[in-house]
């Protein structure tokens, strides 16, 4: 009996060491900025910050409300809704307490699940699961892609890459285009953009990292039909319309690899490489 004890015991250990620790999303303590492209005037872009506080209760909900701002100094911020976490790991959201609640993320989903989000009905699977690490910690990275409409990459505790209120929803809205630049946490810097140096941008510096610390390379640039990556690890490559949408997804191996553009309009496209820990995002031009 005390050899089954103690196997017992030595056996909770083993699960307790081996469980992954979950970062909520929904946090009073975090804030976000998103950088913004604007596709219907002149090239634009602009950063806002993103931050939960106020708690209130609607329908018997717990809801915290949500607050934007232009504002680089943090002092003017405007009611942009309410978000809440449940105890399954799903984030909802509702931009009007009138109105019905929109799914934001689920956080217990596992390889091959579909999700439905928000209003607009996009369904998104998962295509694979990792971990990234954020200050020496793992988190759960997921990879989606879409039926309709562009994929995602989802960090647990962070949101999307498109802007935490951003899985999806943004992408189709006036043809603007959004992602994530920075997320600080107690006031800490966790994340940012490889190759920012700021959580501020302003017009002509959207999607386009400064040079130093980038990981890949890309040449021609500007490309007729088909341009080389130079990687020095693996990577997913997906290549977006400057709305969001991907139309290009691929695996690269470490070294060159020539990709075809051959059947794309020409115009300007997002390249964005994620590999290990780290996730670059670059302008393409197709000539």
């Amino acid at each position: 009996m005390k050899r089954l004890l103690l196997f017992l015991s030595f056996a909770s250990l083993i699960v307790i060491a081996n469980a992954q620790t979950y970062y909520p999303l929904v946090d009073t303590n975090s804030l976000w900025s998103t950088i913004t492209s604007y596709q219907d005037q002149e090239p634009e872009a602009n950063t806002y910050f993103t931050k939960f506080n106020e708690d209130t209760i609607i329908n018997t909900y717990h809801y915290f409300k949500v607050f934007i701002t232009y504002d680089s100094t943090l002092i003017n911020w405007s009611n942009n809704g309410y978000i809440r976490e449940d105890s399954n790991k799903k984030i909802y959201y509702t931009g009007d307490a009138t109105q019905p609640e929109e799914l934001l993320y689920d956080f217990n989903l596992v390889i091959n699940d579909t999700i439905t989000i928000n209003s607009f009905s996009i369904k998104e699977k998962v295509d694979s699961i990792n971990s990234i690490n954020i200050s020496g910690k793992p988190r759960k990275r997921f990879y989606l892609s879409a039926i309709h409409g562009a994929g995602d990459v989802w960090i647990e505790g962070i949101g999307s890459l498109l802007g935490v209120l951003n899985p999806q929803y943004a992408l189709i809205v006036n043809g603007d285009g959004h992602g994530l630049l920075c997320y600080t946490e107690n006031d800490t810097l966790k994340y940012i953009i490889p190759g920012y140096n700021s959580c501020y941008q302003l017009i002509d510096n959207v999607f386009e990292p400064e040079k130093n610390n980038v990981n890949f390379v890309i040449f021609p640039n500007p490309a007729n039909d088909y341009f080389i990556t130079q990687s020095q690890q693996q990577a997913e490559m997906e290549i977006l319309t400057i709305q969001g949408q991907t139309i290009i997804r691929q695996l690269l191996q470490q070294g060159k690899t020539d990709i075809d553009i051959s059947g794309l309009a020409k115009g300007v496209y997002i390249l964005r490489l994620c590999s290990n820990d780290k996730t670059e995002v670059t302008k393409i031009v197709k000539e």
